[in-house]
């Protein structure tokens, strides 16, 4: 069941023999459980709610098909900000642009990022270029004063975090 709420819904449509009304049910029900967790890491610091935050992620964008690369922007509180999906790729990659990243963490007066996205594989271990793009990004960071708080990876059946892997 995750994985149909989970779902792009472009990925939706595409299933044959249901019912438009089920599909928007589907639709629905996806998007308020998204909004209910989306509440809880709001609420409070993002980095006290590690388990609701990989929950979130996970929900939203665990079970696509494509890779997409989004950015968690954050207040001097670490008060998430505005959670904008960046860059849409492919099933086996997607590029980013730290230039778009660093311009509209500006534009919020950001103060910290939290990186993050995901494996369509499943597989949830970063890629030489997934820890390339990440020092990139951090040291262009470092030169506006924003930290990199971390870079998650997530997978339907889990998330790796770059900074617990001693990588950031």
């Amino acid at each position: 069941m995750p994985a149909i709420i989970g779902a792009e819904q472009v990925r939706l449509e595409t299933i044959d023999d249901v019912p438009d009304a089920a599909l928007k049910l589907l639709t629905l029900v996806g998007d308020a459980f998204r909004q209910s967790l989306s509440t809880q890491i709001s609420n409070r610091p993002i980095l006290s709610s590690s388990i609701d935050l990989m929950d979130y992620l996970r929900a939203t964008i665990g079970y696509w098909r494509t890779e997409c690369f989004r950015v968690l922007f954050l207040d001097a509180q670490n008060h998430l900000i505005r959670d904008d999906i960046l860059h849409i790729g492919s099933v086996s990659k997607v590029v980013v642009d730290p230039r778009r990243i660093l311009a509209q963490a500006l534009r919020l007066d950001a103060t910290a990022l939290i990186l993050v996205h995901n494996h369509p594989s499943g597989i949830c271990q970063p890629s030489a270029a997934d820890i390339a793009v990440t020092e990139c990004l951090a040291e262009s960071a470092d030169l506006f004063d924003i930290a990199i708080h971390d870079h998650l990876i997530v997978a339907a059946d889990g998330c790796a975090s770059l900074k617990s892997l001693g990588i950031l």
